[in-house]
């Protein structure tokens, strides 16, 4: 059965890669994308449940950070592992961990990254 994903990213190319090194590595998905904090947000709040959350820690409208934040206020954090991706790891990293987040991860700049990436991910939804 796949792994119900809900990936936060507004870049196309890094949704692209993300998905592309997933199916490299074996792992099957069933994808949902947001584009932006507010659209992550409404995902996570309509009652559809996800086995994992990639959030990209820079979106439009809401960041990432903004996203856990709003989540834990309501407490509606999902109970499924929410991994952020981000181009420039910062002081939110130790913050977005002890709010539950299960990894903050930086993004690769090559396939053979966002393989790994896919590997360890993979590794959190089986």
């Amino acid at each position: 059965m796949p792994c119900r994903v809900l990936i936060c990213d507004d870049s196309n190319d890094d949704v692209s890669l993300l998905l592309h090194s997933l199916g490299t590595v074996g792992f099957a998905t069933d994808s949902t994308r947001a584009r932006d904090g507010v659209e992550a947000l409404e995902s996570l709040t309509t009652g559809r449940e996800f086995d994992l959350v990639i959030l990209d820690h820079r979106l439009p409208r809401k960041s990432g950070l903004d996203v856990v934040e709003t989540l834990q206020s309501q407490g509606r954090f999902p109970a499924c592992p929410v991994v952020v991706l981000t181009s420039r790891m910062g002081r939110e990293q130790e913050k977005l961990t002890a709010m539950g987040v299960q990894a903050v991860l930086e993004k690769p700049f090559s396939l053979e990254g966002y393989l790994r990436v896919g590997e360890f991910l993979a590794g959190l939804c089986r």
